[in-house]
């Protein structure tokens, strides 16, 4: 495996998508609370265009090659061209939007509280609106043709438990009717960039956040096979080649299954951390991301085949084109990247590229020394710190035939795993590699760093609104400390904080939260039984 490419992301890197010869991705920029989509070109990773958002699009986009369709804000829906990233229209809907745009004929869908909406892509005019009942929907749609017919599946979650609807499209593309919906496990939101039903040759298949992975009928809904795994299997999407489905869980294993039968082929357990992402299949090769790596596996058995170092990307996924993949990672919330990796080439022997050979690490408590023999015909060379809070570009001792980099770490950088960007110039070319860098997760109390505090026996009061979770969280927390106080009551409060203090929408209980609960800890302190 090796990296053509890598474009640094100041923030989160979200779900890529491919449009002739270009990538596109949206990243969240925490350090001035920004969302952002930038497109680069496909072969080589140049920068095309950029365009800063509205805050708060929580879906994958979708494109028709000339168009890219994604969420605008956190209720709305807008098109951009795919070649200069001027924006095309866009509006917005009532209610606050989990799930992506997904294309049809000449249809863009929008999934958008408990309503399946029909927009034209052509000047976003909405042509149908269909209310699917009593639920919230999330995740990403699909379209699939079942007997000449189309259909379009999505998740949703009510009340009592989460469930999956079938919706029926008429010849224009427009929704018209349930077909059937089913139960899959206990209710929850979940994750919309990398959530959604895998489908193919007639079944759908779908995780749930209770461990069971069920196959249905997409005509009909019945259910043709399940199993118990144990651990959240909903949180990313399965993939299915039409002959088996491959599901990913967040307690780091991946499963594969005959769609037909429901028959377990093989398992792995692969990482600790948990798989957050949905897996690939690009050149003939099962693609997982989780573990600080990009990994490559033979997907008859399971085994290993390659791997390369790309960090983490908890909303983003492996997209693949050809014998390349796409995909976000870095150390997020703040340092990202968009890495281009060529499967072409594959090393079982090698976590990066044979260029870093004799690869040593030490690590102490406050800093990390890496060191490398240096390949032939190397005129300069680089080593991007970012992730670990140091600089962009540090350069190395060299000593002999050898490189060494010395990196201070900053606080918090102290515990996880870290993908380091490295680049070399050989014969006025650019190779980059990257280097995982794993410092443990047990290292806290000899750092002298903050435990975490863990507050227990919270009493649950659901949300009295569909757009209330903020304020359902802070007046359960608040009256866990003593505090009652209505869900009414904090909305106000955090409206009033954000006229005064004009916050952004998106977030107005990130931005409010704590105030909130430093004027209700006085509260509680004033009324503390002695």
């Amino acid at each position: 495996m090796k990296l053509p490419w890598i474009q640094y992301i100041q923030g989160v890197p979200r779900y890529p998508v491919l449009a002739g010869d270009k990538v596109m991705i949206v990243a969240y920029n925490r350090t001035v609370h920004q969302y952002e989509v930038m497109a680069c070109r496909s072969h080589d990773g140049e920068l095309r265009w950029k365009l800063a958002l509205p805050a708060g699009g929580y879906g994958r986009p979708a494109t028709d090659g000339s168009r890219l369709y994604m969420l605008w804000g956190q209720s709305g829906l807008a098109a951009l061209n795919v070649e200069n990233g001027d924006l095309q229209w866009a509006w917005k809907t009532p209610w606050r939007i989990r799930s992506g745009p997904v294309l049809f004929k000449d249809m863009v869908y929008l999934c958008a509280g408990d309503s399946i909406i029909a927009v034209n892509k052509e000047d976003g005019r909405e042509t149908r609106r269909f209310q699917v009942g009593r639920t919230f929907l999330f995740g990403n749609p699909c379209v699939s043709l079942i007997d000449s017919h189309p259909l379009l599946f999505v998740l949703g979650a009510e009340p009592s438990n989460n469930y999956l609807y079938c919706v029926s499209l008429d010849d224009t593309g427009a929704p018209v009717s349930l077909e059937w919906k089913r139960p899959i496990g206990k209710t929850g939101v979940v994750s919309s960039e990398t959530a959604g039903p895998a489908v193919g040759a007639d079944r759908i298949v779908i995780g749930s956040l209770d461990g069971t992975v069920t196959c249905f009928a997409c005509a009909t809904g019945q259910v043709l096979w399940t199993d118990h795994v144990g651990e959240v299997t909903i949180r990313s999407a399965a993939f299915t080649d039409g002959e088996r489905v491959y599901v990913t869980t967040l307690g780091g294993s991946i499963l594969a299954y005959s769609l037909h039968t429901g028959a377990r082929l093989w398992e792995r357990q692969l990482y600790a951390e948990g798989i957050w992402a949905p897996p690939a299949l690009a050149a003939g090769l099962l693609i997982v991301l989780g573990g600080g790596v990009l990994e490559a596996i033979d997907p008859s058995n399971g085994s290993s085949v390659a791997q390369v170092a790309v960090g983490h990307g908890p909303y983003s996924a492996p997209v693949p084109s050809g014998t390349h993949v796409f995909v976000g990672g870095g150390d997020p919330p703040f340092t990202g990247y968009l890495f281009a990796v060529d499967l072409a080439v594959a090393d079982p022997t090698s976590m990066a590229d044979q260029n870093l050979a004799d690869l040593e690490i030490q690590a102490n408590d406050w800093e990390i020394q890496i060191s490398f023999r240096v390949p032939p015909l190397v005129t300069d060379l680089w080593l991007d710190g970012r992730p670990l809070g140091a600089d962009a570009v540090i350069r190395p001792v060299r000593r002999a035939d050898r490189a060494y980099f010395r990196i201070a770490l900053a606080p918090g950088k102290r515990i996880g795993k870290y993908a380091l960007p490295v680049a070399l110039w050989r014969q006025d070319k650019l190779i980059w590699n990257t280097i995982l860098v794993d410092l443990g997760m047990n290292r806290g109390p000899t750092l002298g760093l903050p435990q975490q505090a863990r507050v227990s026996h919270l009493i649950f009061e659901p949300q009295a609104e569909p757009t209330a979770s903020g304020a359902a969280a802070l007046s359960m927390l608040l009256g866990h400390f003593g505090l009652k106080v209505s869900q009414q009551h904090v909305k106000e409060m955090a409206d009033y904080l954000v006229e005064t203090w004009q916050v952004d929408p998106h977030h107005k209980w990130s931005g409010v939260a704590m105030r909130i609960s430093h004027a209700g800890a006085r509260d509680v302190r004033a009324k503390k039984p002695s």
